[in-house]
């Protein structure tokens, strides 16, 4: 990215504990598929349990073990080597202008804008690739739960590390900080309420995850916003690719 990017560019990245990010990511890039379980009733259960059995898989798919990590530059045969975790992440610090935190999404926003001067209009979102009610009983069972966190170090220390940086940043901040927060919350509700079908919505192409649909009756001002909001990551990766190709 530097390579092609104005030498000021602040680069940005998000973070989620490794426990929820890893539950909602087997499903959704229908790891067990890959591993051969997808006939099983519980096969988040069924891997954590014969862990030792699925080694083959996991040496070649990355973001089975510490993915956080591994997608910001750390290589699977440093995974157990904890000064070269801690040296990965101090470089992660000094590459990121910003480090989110999935589970405080609205703070980080918020953290965000005032970084960028950006405006509140700016960062008002509709949650995408939500996890289908009936999938959200699939999680860690509590006696692999320890096991999972240690055999994940480097996400663990990731995470643990950027979650103490970012409310250091969020403390520091005067009471307009929080009350922007607020009136985030509120708006995204509101557009929420506006713009989407009510109800759960089966995604065809993406089968662990619910799909937005545009709300028929919304009003014809708020339209064209509406259908921003809504529209997911491929429609805007296709979006963004053709003005690319055009500018070319």
């Amino acid at each position: 990215m530097r390579l092609i990017m104005p030498s000021d560019t602040k680069f940005i990245t998000i973070v989620r504990h490794p426990v929820s990010r890893f539950e909602s990511a087997f499903l959704f890039e229908d790891f067990p598929s890959f591993l051969g379980i997808s006939g099983s009733s519980n096969p988040l259960y069924q891997f954590l349990q014969q862990i030792d059995k699925f080694k083959p898989e996991i040496n070649t798919m990355y973001t089975l073990r510490n993915g956080m990590s591994f997608d910001l530059g750390l290589e699977p045969e440093e995974f157990d080597k904890t000064e070269v975790i801690k040296n990965f992440i101090t470089s992660v610090e000094k590459d990121f202008e910003l480090v989110l935190i999935m589970e405080y999404f609205d703070e980080s926003l918020i953290l965000l804008k005032q970084l960028f001067c950006w405006s509140l209009d700016d960062i008002f979102y509709l949650k995408h690739n939500s996890r289908l009610r009936s999938l959200k009983k699939h999680r860690i069972p509590r006696q692999f739960r320890n096991t999972f966190l240690e055999w994940n170090k480097a996400d663990v220390l990731l995470y643990q590390h950027f979650n103490q940086t970012f409310w250091k940043k969020v403390n520091s901040k005067d009471e307009n900080f929080w009350s922007e927060v607020k009136l985030l919350k509120q708006k995204s509700l509101e557009m929420e309420k506006e713009c989407l079908s009510p109800g759960e919505h089966r995604d065809h192409h993406k089968k662990s995850v619910s799909k937005l649909l545009l709300n028929p009756k919304v009003a014809q001002n708020k339209k064209q916003l509406c259908r921003d909001l809504v529209q997911d990551e491929d429609a805007y990766f296709d979006y963004f690719r053709g003005k690319q190709t055009n500018e070319q």
